[in-house]
């Protein structure tokens, strides 16, 4: 029997800093999971920070702008706090909370009557960026993660072991992001302005950030014994100006010629990035569930990648993996992988796997009950939760770095 407009749950979403043409994590997963959930079982409403073009193909799904100054200290918190409020203002019953930094209003919406799914994304507090005073805080929001979630979705096996570990909260769920097979004709054209052929270049996407380690890429990629002709192409640009967007324009500076930074490319020049490159290369220390890394196997391309948890569980059968902060591990998989003769045979079989494993259906099959499904009040006595370990007070004599 068909679901009343009245009767469909209203479910808010918080972590996103807009949806669409973005780079980040969330941002990619909020414009594709939301699609897969039955419309007439669920009114969604997504709050933004930046200004975004909505999902004009589903209507169950709108956009609330949430105005806070862009900067990178404390954005998170206060978008998360604000967005707490609204949802309760608009009846919204449910919240999807994704990452550790948007779980610091947890008690609030808890105070306030809301079911509350998180998703974690990692352990944000390990990244190379955060000052003390942000690892304090991310601490705190894995803390009211595991006392205030009715339910706990995890990435993968590492996260949900580590965070079973810091929190003694072990109910979590593992469920893995999605990926679409992208269409033959979405991947007929490179950008015009890259000035690139099929299989002359090596790829890299994502924000410019330390645990990115596209610092380490770059050395390794201009002293590889490689084609003269060989190019590498970064896909992506740093969040906010600082120490190391101006590293990776120093270490560019007078490679223009081999270096080629692309900036933020989405849709079908994406797709066709990933489609032709030579090699897709991820040599992050820190990832949840790289989306570049899905959709770069989903595209068949030839995946190079560091060897942490991560990426290892995504790249079970294939990929080369070297060791992480390895820069001549990079450099030796850069040069043996650039000439390994690969059949067709291989790529087909790489992108069936990505499909069967990372498909958005299964994805919310399995997210959607949870979402759904009737409140249940945590109680002290159904987990022994533990304290947070918030890092030694020597860290605070640490360079500034930013904030949350």
């Amino acid at each position: 029997m068909p679901h009343s407009r009245e009767d469909r749950l209203h479910l808010g979403v918080i972590g996103a800093r807009g949806i669409g043409a973005l780079q980040g994590g969330i941002e990619r997963y909020c414009s594709e999971f939301y699609r897969h959930l039955p419309a007439d079982r669920f009114k969604i409403t997504i709050f933004v920070r930046r200004p975004s073009k909505g999902l004009e193909d589903c209507k169950n799904i709108n956009l609330v702008r949430i105005p806070i100054l862009k900067s990178s200290s404390l954005e998170t918190p206060l978008y998360s706090m604000m967005a707490v409020l609204a949802a309760y203002a608009m009846g919204v019953k449910v919240i999807h909370v994704h990452g550790l930094s948007s779980c610091l209003p947890l008690p609030l919406a808890r105070l306030l009557g809301l079911r509350i799914i998180v998703r974690h994304m990692g352990a944000e507090y390990d990244r190379v960026k955060w000052n003390f005073l942000a690892r304090r805080l991310l601490k705190l929001g894995e803390y009211f993660c595991a006392r205030y979630a009715e339910s706990v979705v995890c990435l993968n096996s590492d996260i949900a072991d580590r965070f079973a570990a810091a929190t003694g909260r072990r109910d979590s769920v593992v469920i893995p992001n999605g990926v679409s097979l992208p269409s033959d004709e979405a991947a007929e054209k490179l950008p015009a302005n890259l000035a690139i052929s099929p299989d002359s270049y090596a790829l890299a996407v994502g924000r410019f950030v330390p645990e990115k380690n596209f610092h380490q890429l770059i050395s390794a990629f201009l002293t590889a014994r490689l084609p003269s002709s060989a190019k590498l192409v970064l896909a992506g640009e740093p969040d906010y100006p600082g120490p190391y967007a101006r590293l990776i324009e120093s270490l560019c500076q007078g490679h223009e010629d081999r270096i080629l930074r692309a900036g933020v490319v989405c849709g079908d020049e994406l797709v066709a990035l990933y489609r032709h490159t030579r090699l897709f290369i991820l040599p992050s220390s820190h990832e949840g569930m790289s989306f570049s890394l899905l959709e770069a196997g989903i595209s068949g391309a030839r995946l190079v990648v560091s060897d942490i948890p991560s990426n290892k569980e995504v790249c079970q059968n294939f990929g080369r993996l070297f060791p992480v902060d390895s820069e001549d591990g990079l450099r030796d998989a850069l040069e043996q992988e650039w000439g390994r003769p690969r059949s067709q045979r291989e790529v087909d079989a790489q992108i069936a796997e990505f499909r069967r494993r990372f498909d958005w259906r299964q994805v919310a099959s399995a997210t959607g009950p949870l979402l759904a499904g009737p409140s249940r009040v945590l109680k002290q006595s159904e987990v022994e939760l533990v304290q947070p370990e918030f890092p030694q007070s020597a860290d605070a004599k640490e360079p500034a770095k930013e904030g949350v």
